[in-house]
């Protein structure tokens, strides 16, 4: 939508759904990608102080948005620009998958609105930091602070400490993994285009040759490349889709993970900041009922119960952000299972089909060579 700079996408999304919540079972709306940032955002809000984990959308990557505006003035969009919009628009379909599949995002009245109308959403106040590679940058330093901060905790719950220790390794072995599958994207596209360059090769000999059997045999043989070229990127588009960028999400969805354990810290810093000055008012009391200053007295004591009731309800979050990350960490886990177990049951596959594709091309090409005379 729009001319020049100006332009933008626009992404049509359709829900189908039975939940009451929703004007009919089946919806669609379109939506800018600004309009998933500021989802996102109210997401954020409204449930990571809960100690919900809240996914991650793409990162706003601005040069190869510029890059897809100033190809489309010119003309059709180049390679590049056509996998960006692709790949963006599949990451925006995994991160909606994500948040619907949540048992408690599900529900978010902001998530409702999202999917069911086109109205503009307000952003919370904080959104400026919660949006786009902001959001990244500051789970990405939650991650980097996280460790300075733990210290101050006299941790009684040792499973928090294993689980902090576990991500961090998960995060080091997701990097390494991703880097291998991206070097694998990258080989396999070098493959098709290295077979496209061999099938034009071909081609070019194909028609200078003055043999007629060599003649045809090498025009086969081209066409038998054009078309294990055309596998090949099929190929790549199933290594990048069903693996890297699976392997990407959970990458970035430790950062999130990251947060909800920071959001522990705060709490727990907060009891027990609540209980320090709690326990400085009840000094103060014990001074005052031998001093015999009566109203200051009474006015003590009130301020003591009000800091008993407000540090009752600090550990009483405490307690409950504790026990909301245990259950959205399981969840993680079992969910990170059943959607690496699918990928990988999928890839394989894909690969066998592909193989198999390989080889009925060259064994339909191979009586051809065979009949050169």
């Amino acid at each position: 939508m729009g001319e020049g700079m100006s332009a933008f996408l626009l992404y049509e999304v359709t829900t189908k759904s039975n939940m009451a919540a929703f004007q009919s079972s089946e919806v669609t709306v379109r939506r800018r990608f600004n309009d998933f940032l500021v989802l996102h955002a109210l997401l954020v809000s409204s449930h990571l102080p809960d100690g919900r984990i809240v996914p991650l959308p793409p990162e706003k990557n601005v040069l190869s948005m510029a890059r897809t505006k100033l190809t489309r003035e010119e003309g059709p969009r180049d390679t590049a620009s056509q996998d960006f919009v692709e790949r963006r628009r599949a990451g925006l379909e995994r991160y909606l998958n994500r948040i619907a599949r949540h048992p408690t995002l599900r529900r978010d009245e902001n998530f409702h609105r999202f999917l069911d109308s086109e109205d503009p959403m307000s952003k919370p106040a904080q959104s400026g930091a919660l949006s786009g590679a902001n959001m990244l940058k500051l789970m990405k330093d939650v991650g980097q602070v996280i460790h300075k901060m733990t210290h101050r905790i006299s941790e009684s719950d040792e499973w928090f400490v294993e689980q902090q220790q576990y991500f961090h390794s998960l995060e080091i072995d997701l990097r390494r993994l991703h880097g291998t599958t991206e070097t694998l994207v990258a080989h396999r596209r070098d493959l098709a285009h290295t077979t496209a360059a061999f099938s034009r090769s071909s081609t070019l000999l194909a028609n200078l040759e003055k043999h007629s059997g060599m003649s045809k045999a090498f025009g086969h043989f081209s066409e038998t490349c054009s078309n294990v070229e055309r596998s090949h990127h099929e190929q790549v588009d199933k290594d990048f889709f069903l693996i890297s960028e699976l392997v990407r999400d959970y990458l970035n969805l430790i950062n999130p993970v990251r947060a909800c354990f920071q959001q522990r810290i705060r709490a727990f810093q907060a009891w027990q900041s609540a209980q320090l000055t709690l326990q400085k008012k009840r000094d103060q009391q014990t001074k005052l009922q031998s001093s015999g200053h009566e109203e200051k007295l009474r006015l003590c004591i009130e301020e003591v119960l009000q800091l008993e009731e407000k540090s009752e309800k600090c550990q009483e979050n405490f307690e409950s952000i504790s026990k909301t990350i245990h259950e959205e960490v399981d969840r993680f886990e079992a969910v990170r299972v059943q959607e690496f177990r699918a990928a990988i049951i999928d890839y394989v596959e894909q690969l066998m089909k592909h193989q198999e594709q390989l080889v009925k091309l060259w064994e339909a090409f191979l009586p051809e060579a065979k009949s050169i005379a």
